[in-house]
């Protein structure tokens, strides 16, 4: 048990660091009693993950891509992204409530995770209605076998059965470069988001 009292409130901008690092500080201040490890772990859980699906947001998305995107700019290997936007996910909701909305978009986070199976791979919610899947060190044939594996799998959720009305449906589409110092990485995930299909 720990008692702890602030007699002068920091403001968070007045701070120089992150609103992680201030937490993380903090924590530190307080003393091992208090598992710092595994409260450090839980902190950057919450701040990069998704609330509904439980995976990787987008902060957490663009933060990886930027640090695969230098990786392969060194490395001189190509880089992969695959969206995936959820067509009708609106008129789903006015229709069948936020409930069953969100345990489809669950349901859609774990097969994506299904199909992205290497560690490197990041399955993310990039936003409302859309997914993306970030593939270090793949080719686009990779990333192509990736999008077959999910339209494969996609008649299991039920989401997407023929019965559902109004009809709600995945889109898809990828990306594949080489990174190249003249580009920045959002430039490979606007060209993916040019292909959607």
């Amino acid at each position: 048990q720990a008692r702890v009292s602030f007699e002068e409130p920091v403001p968070i901008e007045s701070t120089t660091d992150s609103p992680i690092q201030s937490i993380k500080n903090l924590i530190s201040e307080l003393g091992d009693a208090l598992f710092q490890g595994d409260l450090y772990q839980r902190i950057e859980q919450i701040f990069s993950s998704d609330r509904t699906t439980q995976i990787a947001n987008r902060g957490r998305f663009d933060s990886r891509l930027t640090e695969e995107w230098q990786r392969m700019r060194r490395e001189k290997t190509p880089i992969s992204v695959i969206l995936c936007d959820c067509a009708g996910l609106a008129a789903y909701q006015e229709v069948y409530g936020e409930k069953a909305t969100d345990k489809g978009l669950q349901d859609i986070a774990k097969l994506l995770r299904a199909c992205g199976k290497r560690p490197s791979d990041l399955v993310a919610r990039y936003q409302d209605q859309m997914f993306a899947i970030l593939l270090p060190n793949t080719p686009e044939a990779g990333a192509n076998h990736v999008i077959e594996d999910i339209r494969s799998r996609l008649s299991t959720l039920s989401i997407f059965s023929n019965q559902t009305k109004p009809a709600v449906s995945l889109r898809l589409g990828t990306a594949t470069m080489i990174p190249d110092p003249g580009k920045d990485p959002q430039s490979l995930v606007q060209e993916a988001a040019r292909s959607l299909v």
